[in-house]
């Protein structure tokens, strides 16, 4: 702060150099308030990571989930289409199958993984082992996550 009073004062410094040494001191001030991580335990630092990993895990569901609904419209336009075609095979009916497996395949492994989710990942372990667990999960859901907005983009009108 004596420095700032300095800098008011002295009216020989110009504006740019008084920015540069506020922008210094305020980056200063905000790198130490950082170094909390040093002063914590190996177990509040898993407890801050296993948090951190849950909040992606849920936002990456959160993303997707709600697009279930669209997924379910267009497999059953998709299971439609393939009907009109009936038996004749033709190269449009091996794709919408394709489609259709794709679509399908993504709603079914979402709810797999809402399934097995909470067996995998249990508040009562340990916090190294929910780590361990929640960064598996993280891989799982955004792997699903990627295929269910692929299988969105399916245009069941092919």
């Amino acid at each position: 702060m004596q420095v700032l009073k300095k800098l008011n004062n002295d009216k020989s410094t110009n504006w740019p150099m008084r920015g540069a040494v506020i922008l210094f001191l305020f980056v200063s001030v905000s790198c130490g308030s950082n170094n909390n991580d040093k002063n914590k335990s190996p177990k509040e630092v898993q407890i801050v990571e296993s948090e951190a990993l849950h909040k992606q895990v849920t936002t990456f569901h959160d993303e997707v989930m709600p697009d279930m609904g669209k997924l379910y419209e267009i497999e059953k336009a998709l299971k439609a289409r393939i009907e009109t075609l009936g038996d004749t095979e033709s190269e449009q009916l091996t794709i919408l199958k394709d489609k259709s497996a794709q679509v399908k395949a993504a709603q079914d492994n979402m709810m797999n993984w809402m399934r097995t989710f909470h067996k995998n990942y249990n508040g009562d372990t340990t916090e190294s082992v929910k780590v361990k667990v929640l960064k598996e999960e993280l891989n799982k859901i955004e792997k699903i996550s990627s295929e269910m907005k692929s299988a969105l983009k399916v245009d069941p009108s092919l």
